[in-house]
């Protein structure tokens, strides 16, 4: 009887402790994916965001890589730009743009296929149900060197 008693307490105790550990909850992470640019660029890595997800009114840091696809010089106009758009695309309020040079971790010249890294932050909007879009941006001749969105169809 003291037997059947012991087993059963043991059975019972590790059926309540099984139930009272923590779920490991699955957390939602931003995926960033191309940009929908025509013609398509070259993807630009969002490594990881923190807060992730973003939350709004409070500052976000991005943490990317890439590979440059062409020679960056400095003082030749090469930004990187991060921008916040809404469910139509648009942009939400005017997009946060930095030097790409200047930029901590980027050293210039960044001759074509040199990988580089860095890490920047941006207060986010406080506007739900927004999109981010990383890119960098050769501005004298208007076009996208590399870029990333966690847009809608972004994986």
């Amino acid at each position: 009887m003291k037997q059947n008693f012991i087993s059963a307490f043991f059975l019972l105790a590790t059926l309540l402790l099984s139930h009272a550990a923590p779920y490991q909850l699955d957390k939602r992470t931003t995926s960033f994916g191309p940009c929908p640019v025509d013609p398509p660029v070259t993807l630009l890595t969002v490594n990881n965001i923190s807060p992730d997800p973003f939350v709004k009114g409070q500052v976000v840091a991005v943490n990317f890589t890439g590979t440059s696809p062409v020679d960056i010089h400095a003082n030749k106009g090469i930004n990187l730009q991060l921008t916040f758009l809404d469910s139509d695309q648009s942009p939400v309020v005017e997009p946060s743009v930095l030097d790409f040079c200047t930029i901590t971790g980027i050293t210039c010249p960044l001759l074509n296929g040199t990988e580089f890294s860095s890490k920047v932050a941006v207060t986010v909007p406080d506007i739900d149900n927004i999109y981010m879009v990383v890119s960098i941006v050769d501005v004298p001749n208007v076009s996208y060197i590399a870029c990333a969105w966690n847009g809608p169809s972004s994986s």
